[in-house]
């Protein structure tokens, strides 16, 4: 079965899902809210991502060697969503 492509946003899309609602795949009839978690929960989210993409470290000032709280600083600079069902 191929896979659908899902759709770009333009850069900066995270700071336009901020208080929006659903977000759909085109096509998808599942239906999501979107949630940005907190600095805390951001924090190990935010340091697995430079660990598994290493073209993201040079973007955060913590290094892969520093607790995930060095991260969680740096979370009102790379925002972290979670993508939860949305209410029947």
């Amino acid at each position: 079965m191929a896979r659908r492509p899902l759709r770009t946003r333009p850069l900066g899309a995270q700071h336009a899902r901020r208080g929006i609602g659903p977000a759909d795949q085109e096509g998808c009839e599942q239906r999501f809210r979107v949630r940005e978690v907190g600095a805390d929960e951001a924090g190990p989210v935010l340091k697995a991502y430079a660990r598994t993409a290493p073209a993201t470290r040079p973007y955060f000032g913590a290094g892969l060697d520093d607790p995930p709280e060095a991260f969680a600083r740096e979370a009102h600079l790379h925002p972290v969503f979670e993508l939860l069902p949305a209410p029947a």
